[in-house]
């Protein structure tokens, strides 16, 4: 059985899945997000349900709201998000032209939460792939103070001999004072 909390309320999300998106919606979107002008303009306060929800919320494109990402991009604070913004990440634009996403703290935390899940289930399901060789991808686009790199793992050039190679990807920053590599 699996120990860590998260880990074990993630799973219980599985068996019951529409109540734990209704969870997450609630307490990680809407409440949080009551006081921004999204939320006030679209009745955040009064909303109770996913019903309430898609009563309130219109289905939209980024086109929609690029106008007010533009504004937090220039530095205006409680506009879609109640938190302030981090910085944004830039999409790829595979689809269209790339699309700028605000970050904020809790979507750093939940990213991490994320990987922290990944992680012990991939630890759980497949010890051996923790002995084998890994690529880990590292993005410096997050300043949470978070620093881990697998540096006990590495891969040496391609897969000739036939073993398996895992990849993953963890948000980290670099710079951060809790870096082995930046104390002094």
């Amino acid at each position: 059985m699996l120990g860590s909390q998260e880990v074990q309320q993630f799973l219980g999300g599985l068996e019951r899945p529409q109540i734990a998106q209704e969870e997450c919606l609630l307490k990680r979107i809407v409440d949080p997000n009551r006081n921004c002008e999204y939320g006030r303009n679209h009745g955040f306060g009064r909303i109770r349900s996913v019903e309430d929800y898609r009563q309130a919320v219109p289905i939209c494109q980024y086109e929609d709201l690029q106008e007010n990402v533009e504004r937090m991009k220039s530095g205006e604070m409680g506009v879609l998000v109640s938190e302030p913004v981090r910085r944004f990440f830039l999409t790829s634009g595979s689809t269209s032209v790339p699309k700028f996403i605000p970050v904020t703290n809790a979507f750093i935390g939940d990213k991490l939460r994320a990987f922290g899940i990944y992680w012990t289930l991939l630890r759980e399901s497949h010890p051996k792939a923790l002995r084998g060789k890994m690529v880990t991808h590292v993005s410096a686009q997050s300043d949470q103070s978070v620093c881990w790199v697998s540096k006990s793992r590495q891969w040496r050039g391609d897969n000739a001999s036939g073993g398996n190679v895992w990849t993953t990807s963890l948000l980290v920053n670099l710079s951060s004072p809790h870096c082995p590599e930046n104390r002094q």
